[in-house]
């Protein structure tokens, strides 16, 4: 779930840029506001690129 609009509001979905880690990050510091997702504690930020050349990469992130 991507609370924020996911690709079709801040990045594109070919383009391995790190937007994803921002909103994960800003979820779980409880920086979203309105987009907050209530006792956020587990993220994930799944992303994939440059298909020609098959990079992909998921980054798990947690606060205690």
């Amino acid at each position: 779930m991507n609370p924020d609009g996911g690709v079709l509001s801040n990045s594109h979905c070919g383009d391995p840029s790190g937007l994803m880690v921002i909103g994960v990050v800003k979820q779980l510091r409880g920086e979203c506001g309105a987009r907050q997702v209530p006792g956020a504690k587990i993220g994930v930020a799944q992303q994939q690129g440059f298909a020609v050349h098959g990079i992909g990469s998921t980054l798990v992130m947690a606060v205690d």
